[in-house]
């Protein structure tokens, strides 16, 4: 099994980074030859510069992700996505159920909030990372 794991873009959408940004992900293509195969893509956080501007991930999925899922002929289900502290929008966090959530004292009490998943406490939980799953 062959995997190809990156993290830490931190794409923008402003016109003067997409030149940069570009340059770098042919340079990326242009050095995994089209022979090799790549049986899973793992990114593993900070996609974006800043989790408030949905159009940063906009960008990164058509100038990145998808350019990587065709080149490798990869199904959806074998790329890995796991969004780091730059694809938080801070604004919308919860301030009290930040607190909430720091008053957990072992994992089994996290594993019962999210077992639980009731919307209006889990769903609040998620708020900050709206744009990652747009």
């Amino acid at each position: 099994m062959r995997l190809l794991h990156l993290s830490d873009f931190h794409f923008k959408s402003s016109e003067k980074d997409v030149a940069a940004q570009n340059l770098l992900i042919n340079k990326l293509l242009d050095s995994i030859s089209d022979d090799q195969k790549i049986d899973y893509f793992l990114f593993t956080g900070d996609l974006v510069f800043s989790g408030t501007n949905p159009k940063d991930f906009e960008y990164a999925y058509d100038s990145f992700l998808k350019r990587i899922g065709e080149k490798f002929e990869l199904p959806k289900a074998n790329v890995l996505l796991c969004p780091g502290n730059h694809d938080v929008d801070r604004a919308t966090v919860s301030q009290p159920l930040k607190k909430y959530i720091r008053e957990f004292r072992n994992s089994d009490q996290l594993t019962k909030f999210v077992e639980d998943a009731k919307d209006d406490v889990y769903g609040l939980s998620l708020k900050p990372t709206q744009n990652w799953h747009a």
